[in-house]
Protein backbone atom coordinates (compact mmCIF):
# COMPACT_ATOMS: atom_id res chain seq x y z
CA UNK A 1 0.00 0.00 0.00
CA UNK A 2 2.90 2.55 0.85
CA UNK A 3 4.82 1.59 -2.68
CA UNK A 4 1.29 2.43 -4.32
CA UNK A 5 1.22 5.48 -2.52
CA UNK A 6 4.60 6.51 -3.00
CA UNK A 7 4.41 5.67 -6.54
CA UNK A 8 1.36 7.75 -7.23
CA UNK A 9 2.65 10.81 -5.64
CA UNK A 10 6.30 9.97 -7.57
CA UNK A 11 4.09 10.38 -10.83
CA UNK A 12 1.88 12.96 -9.71
CA UNK A 13 4.87 15.46 -9.49
CA UNK A 14 6.47 14.05 -12.72
CA UNK A 15 3.69 14.88 -14.34
CA UNK A 16 3.26 18.11 -13.11
CA UNK A 17 6.84 19.10 -13.94
CA UNK A 18 6.59 17.89 -17.13
CA UNK A 19 3.74 20.09 -17.68
CA UNK A 20 5.30 22.70 -16.35
CA UNK A 21 8.36 22.15 -18.85
CA UNK A 22 10.66 20.87 -15.48
CA UNK A 23 11.66 17.61 -17.54
CA UNK A 24 14.69 16.96 -15.91
CA UNK A 25 12.88 16.90 -12.62
CA UNK A 26 9.97 15.44 -14.57
CA UNK A 27 12.63 12.44 -15.06
CA UNK A 28 13.57 11.94 -11.60
CA UNK A 29 10.06 11.55 -10.54
CA UNK A 30 9.13 9.38 -12.94
CA UNK A 31 12.45 7.00 -12.76
CA UNK A 32 11.88 6.96 -8.68
CA UNK A 33 8.19 6.18 -9.47
CA UNK A 34 9.67 3.21 -11.71
CA UNK A 35 11.82 2.61 -8.82
CA UNK A 36 8.71 2.28 -6.40
CA UNK A 37 6.97 -0.66 -8.57
CA UNK A 38 9.97 -2.66 -9.98
CA UNK A 39 9.65 -5.13 -7.67
CA UNK A 40 6.01 -5.33 -7.20
CA UNK A 41 4.26 -7.03 -10.36
CA UNK A 42 0.77 -6.14 -9.03
CA UNK A 43 1.98 -2.45 -9.74
CA UNK A 44 1.94 -3.32 -13.60
CA UNK A 45 -0.33 -1.15 -14.63
CA UNK A 46 1.23 1.53 -12.90
CA UNK A 47 4.87 0.60 -14.02
CA UNK A 48 2.80 1.58 -17.68
CA UNK A 49 2.24 4.70 -16.44
CA UNK A 50 5.40 5.87 -15.71
CA UNK A 51 7.59 4.73 -18.51
CA UNK A 52 4.57 6.46 -20.40
CA UNK A 53 5.34 9.59 -18.38
CA UNK A 54 9.28 9.33 -18.91
CA UNK A 55 8.98 8.49 -22.73
CA UNK A 56 7.11 12.16 -22.94
CA UNK A 57 9.20 14.04 -20.76
CA UNK A 58 12.17 12.72 -23.03
CA UNK A 59 10.12 13.05 -26.28
CA UNK A 60 9.90 16.80 -24.93
CA UNK A 61 13.70 16.88 -24.20
CA UNK A 62 14.33 16.09 -28.08
CA UNK A 63 15.83 12.44 -27.65
CA UNK A 64 12.61 10.70 -29.38
CA UNK A 65 14.98 7.16 -29.77
CA UNK A 66 15.07 6.84 -25.95
CA UNK A 67 11.50 7.79 -25.83
CA UNK A 68 10.62 5.44 -28.74
CA UNK A 69 12.29 2.63 -26.93
CA UNK A 70 10.42 3.33 -23.54
CA UNK A 71 7.39 3.47 -25.13
CA UNK A 72 7.38 0.17 -26.67
CA UNK A 73 8.35 -1.07 -23.06
CA UNK A 74 5.32 0.29 -22.13
CA UNK A 75 3.41 -1.36 -24.48
CA UNK A 76 4.83 -4.40 -23.57
CA UNK A 77 3.29 -3.99 -20.17
CA UNK A 78 0.14 -3.51 -21.25
CA UNK A 79 0.26 -6.54 -23.53
CA UNK A 80 0.41 -8.72 -20.73
CA UNK A 81 -2.22 -6.54 -18.75
CA UNK A 82 -5.28 -8.97 -17.21
CA UNK A 83 -8.29 -6.58 -16.67
CA UNK A 84 -7.31 -3.80 -19.07
CA UNK A 85 -9.09 -0.46 -17.97
CA UNK A 86 -10.63 2.09 -20.27
CA UNK A 87 -7.75 4.48 -18.15
CA UNK A 88 -5.46 1.86 -19.85
CA UNK A 89 -6.70 2.29 -23.76
CA UNK A 90 -6.07 5.98 -23.13
CA UNK A 91 -2.80 6.01 -21.91
CA UNK A 92 -2.35 3.23 -24.70
CA UNK A 93 -3.31 5.59 -27.10
CA UNK A 94 -1.52 8.61 -26.38
CA UNK A 95 1.71 6.00 -26.63
CA UNK A 96 0.68 5.19 -29.63
CA UNK A 97 0.23 8.76 -31.19
CA UNK A 98 3.69 10.04 -29.94
CA UNK A 99 4.93 6.78 -31.42
CA UNK A 100 3.85 7.50 -34.91
CA UNK A 101 4.63 11.41 -34.64
CA UNK A 102 8.18 9.84 -33.64
CA UNK A 103 8.33 7.44 -36.47
CA UNK A 104 6.85 10.27 -39.04
CA UNK A 105 9.84 12.70 -37.86
CA UNK A 106 11.95 9.51 -38.54
CA UNK A 107 10.55 9.31 -42.30
CA UNK A 108 9.07 6.15 -41.51
CA UNK A 109 5.49 6.56 -43.06
CA UNK A 110 4.50 3.11 -42.99
CA UNK A 111 5.82 2.55 -39.41
CA UNK A 112 4.10 5.69 -38.27
CA UNK A 113 1.02 4.72 -40.20
CA UNK A 114 0.54 1.21 -38.27
CA UNK A 115 1.01 3.11 -35.06
CA UNK A 116 -1.87 6.09 -36.04
CA UNK A 117 -3.91 3.93 -37.10
CA UNK A 118 -4.39 1.69 -33.35
CA UNK A 119 -4.41 5.17 -31.82
CA UNK A 120 -7.18 6.31 -33.69
CA UNK A 121 -9.02 2.77 -33.76
CA UNK A 122 -8.85 2.67 -29.76
CA UNK A 123 -9.83 6.15 -29.28
CA UNK A 124 -12.92 5.54 -31.12
CA UNK A 125 -13.68 2.49 -28.91
CA UNK A 126 -12.79 4.57 -25.56
CA UNK A 127 -16.38 5.81 -23.97
CA UNK A 128 -15.71 9.51 -23.40
CA UNK A 129 -13.04 10.05 -25.64
CA UNK A 130 -12.56 13.76 -26.06
CA UNK A 131 -13.76 14.42 -29.61
CA UNK A 132 -10.83 17.43 -29.91
CA UNK A 133 -8.07 14.69 -29.17
CA UNK A 134 -10.04 11.30 -32.01
CA UNK A 135 -10.38 14.56 -34.82
CA UNK A 136 -6.25 15.59 -33.80
CA UNK A 137 -5.44 12.02 -34.40
CA UNK A 138 -7.83 11.57 -37.33
CA UNK A 139 -5.80 14.72 -39.38
CA UNK A 140 -2.30 13.03 -38.25
CA UNK A 141 -3.56 9.99 -39.62
CA UNK A 142 -4.44 11.85 -42.76
CA UNK A 143 -1.18 13.64 -42.98
CA UNK A 144 0.71 10.28 -43.18
CA UNK A 145 -1.84 9.20 -45.75
CA UNK A 146 -0.95 12.34 -48.13
CA UNK A 147 2.57 12.07 -47.30
CA UNK A 148 2.49 8.54 -48.71
CA UNK A 149 0.92 9.55 -52.16
CA UNK A 150 -3.07 8.12 -51.19
CA UNK A 151 -4.94 11.13 -51.63
CA UNK A 152 -8.37 9.22 -51.19
CA UNK A 153 -7.70 7.89 -47.43
CA UNK A 154 -6.07 11.20 -46.85
CA UNK A 155 -9.23 12.68 -47.59
CA UNK A 156 -11.59 9.81 -46.10
CA UNK A 157 -9.86 10.44 -42.68
CA UNK A 158 -10.03 14.95 -42.99
CA UNK A 159 -13.78 14.17 -43.76
CA UNK A 160 -13.95 11.78 -40.91
CA UNK A 161 -12.08 14.23 -38.26
CA UNK A 162 -14.75 17.23 -39.55
CA UNK A 163 -17.77 15.26 -38.55
CA UNK A 164 -16.46 15.07 -35.00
Amino acid sequence: MLKMRLWKIYNEVGSAACATGHYDLARRMFDAALEECSTNKALRREKMRSLIGLADALLLQSQPDIALTIYNRALNIFARLANVKPADKHVLAHALEAMGQIAMRQKSSDQALKYMLRSVRITKELPNSEPAVLARRLKETALIYYQQGDQQMSFEFLQCSKHI
